[in-house]
């Protein structure tokens, strides 16, 4: 188990995307403590399979993160939804697997961009190896998008916004780099722009 969450304050609101509710990093009227440590300021621990560097994110008491486990050569890339009081793991659900793991930069992991919830689903993205959506209630799959094809150098960090219905994804490839929308009712790409 290389990947652990352990929950130290709680989250006045909800901080559903990469840098919280305003994309700004700030997290109103909320003070954090100024000293941690495996015993100090810590609520709960809870050991999660895998390596993942995507941000948590919390909505309704909800966490909801990614993460890549180990499989023979390949990967198993799963999400993940946690009680956020008792750090209880409320499902996890497989999005896509791989039979051959990629390389990528040894400072990166295969489930680094973070996810995003809204309106009762979340979505997560892999970089070039799938991007889905799925329910917020038990992890069911709306739609997989496996159409982002391009060379990543590093592997993925970009984390995708949402803004009018579609996805904003940045596909930083090592040749013919691209910013694509996938629409989020349809997981379809919407357009790509070089």
């Amino acid at each position: 188990l290389k990947f652990a969450i352990a929950l130290c304050f709680c989250i006045h609101g909800n901080w559903p995307q990469f840098r919280g509710p305003n994309s700004d990093g700030h997290a109103n009227e909320h003070k954090p403590p100024m000293q941690w440590s495996d015993t100090e300021n810590v609520a709960w621990k809870t050991p999660l399979p895998g390596l993942g560097w995507s941000s948590p994110v919390i909505v309704d008491d909800r966490i909801y993160l990614t993460t890549a486990v180990p499989q023979g050569e390949g990967l198993s890339l799963r999400a993940l939804s946690l009680d956020a009081k008792s750090g209880k793991v409320l499902w996890d659900r497989e999005v896509t697997s791989v039979e051959k793991t990629p390389s990528i930069h040894a400072k990166n992991s295969h489930a680094s961009p973070t996810p995003i919830v809204r309106d009762g689903v979340v979505y997560v993205h892999f970089g070039t190896l799938g991007t889905a959506k799925l329910s917020t209630d038990d992890g069911t799959i709306h739609w997989l998008c496996k159409e982002l094809v391009y060379p990543p150098m590093h592997g993925s960090g970009g984390s995708p916004v949402l803004e009018d219905g579609k996805l904003v994804i940045v596909c930083d490839g090592s040749t013919n780099p691209f910013v694509a929308a996938v629409d989020a009712e349809l997981g379809k790409i919407a357009w790509k722009t070089p």
